[in-house]
């Protein structure tokens, strides 16, 4: 059988925004940012990326190190990430 790598960068696979959130939430006053809520997730979904930025307080000079933190701890957290609903039984129909 051959090795199959799924990459999934936009949670469409995997329903990482909570787990996102947490994170970004917990991580907030060691970086300087407001905490984040789902209301405002879903209207960045509608930005470019420097008005997410900018909306978030983010600086841009933090933001490396804030990214690979935010990866860091997801990696963790990876386990505890469950699927889409419904997605298992697409994975399955493609093989």
């Amino acid at each position: 059988m051959p090795l199959v790598i799924l990459f999934d960068f936009d949670g469409t696979v995997a329903d990482s925004m909570d787990a996102v959130m947490r994170i970004g939430n917990r991580l907030a006053p060691k970086f300087g940012t407001p905490i984040v809520t789902a209301e405002k997730v879903e209207r960045w979904k509608q930005l470019h990326l420097r008005e997410v930025l900018n909306e978030a307080e983010v600086a841009w000079w933090k933001l490396p190190c804030l990214l690979r933190r935010m990866r860091r701890e997801l990696h963790h957290e990876g386990q505890t990430i469950d699927p889409v609903p419904g997605m298992p039984a697409v994975l399955r129909s493609l093989q």
